[in-house]
């Protein structure tokens, strides 16, 4: 049989599923512009829940660069959300991102 901590193991790891289940996933998808570490231009694509959190949570993150190498992003130029009709400002940065297998 169970003891006493076995069952009170079990209900613990059964509750706290239950609450990781309802935690909710971001559903949103941003592009942002970077530089890396290395001062390279490079994008990032991230699922989060607002541009402010895109902007903030992706420093650190390895972005694919323009020389085709991949680095830790430094600094975000900028960061957009292709479902609400946004598209970067610099037309150059388009037309390499289109140039990319998505």
């Amino acid at each position: 049989m169970f003891t006493k901590k076995t069952i009170a193991l079990i209900a613990g790891c059964c509750l706290s599923a239950g609450v990781l289940a309802e935690r909710p996933w971001p559903e949103r998808e941003f592009i942002c512009e970077v530089v890396t570490e290395s001062g390279a231009q490079g994008v990032v694509f991230m699922q989060t829940f607002s541009k402010e959190h895109a902007a903030k949570d992706v420093l650190g993150f390895p972005a694919q660069t323009v020389v085709g190498t991949f680095d830790k992003t430094a600094e975000v130029e900028e960061c957009i959300e292709p479902s609400e009709g946004e598209v970067f400002t610099d037309p150059n940065f388009r037309a390499w991102l289109e140039t990319l297998e998505m």
